[in-house]
């Protein structure tokens, strides 16, 4: 008579090996400085976007590049592009670190 609790040869065998790392897609995706005059002085940044302040950006935490001047703030991720006052940069900023200086 055999034994119910006994485990089964093909189960006895050693555990498998890791499985193979896949691309992760939630990592944030690596772009190089956007084309143009006026992302020759930009910087990159890691800032928690607020969808009230720009609209055109998805909300969260991004990687963008700022060009700064004296009024206006020019922000791009990947994806989309946003005018804003530059006190409204200031203000998000606050929560950001910075990747990139020129």
């Amino acid at each position: 008579m055999t034994d119910l609790l006994e485990i089964p040869a093909f189960l006895r065998g050693s555990r498998p090996g890791p499985k193979p790392r896949k691309n992760t897609p939630w990592r944030m995706a690596r772009s190089g400085r956007p084309e143009g005059e006026r992302w020759a002085e930009a910087e990159r940044w890691l800032v928690q976007v607020d969808s009230r302040v720009a609209p055109n950006l998805a909300s969260g935490w991004r990687l963008v590049w700022v060009s700064l001047g004296r009024k206006w703030a020019y922000v791009r991720d990947n994806e989309a592009h946003q005018k804003m006052a530059a006190s409204d940069w200031h203000r998000m900023s606050r929560t950001g670190k910075i990747i990139v200086a020129t």
